[in-house]
C-alpha cells in the first residue's frame, strides 16, 4: 500500500489495507469500519 501519509484516503487503499490483513492473519476475523471507511466502501465517496 503506497500512501504519502499515515492516512487512508481513498477506497483503493481500504481494499488494499484489508486484502493485506486477510493474507497476514491466520484466522477469520469482522472488523467494523466507521465514518469515513465506511462511506469509501459503499461508494457514497471517491476520498475522505
Amino acid at each position: 500500500m503506497i500512501s504519502s501519509s499515515n492516512k487512508i484516503s481513498r477506497r483503493e487503499e481500504v481494499s488494499e489495507l484489508l486484502d493485506l490483513l486477510g493474507r497476514v492473519l491466520e484466522r477469520r476475523v469482522e472488523a467494523l469500519l466507521i465514518s469515513g471507511a465506511v462511506m469509501l466502501e459503499l461508494g457514497l465517496k471517491d476520498a475522505t
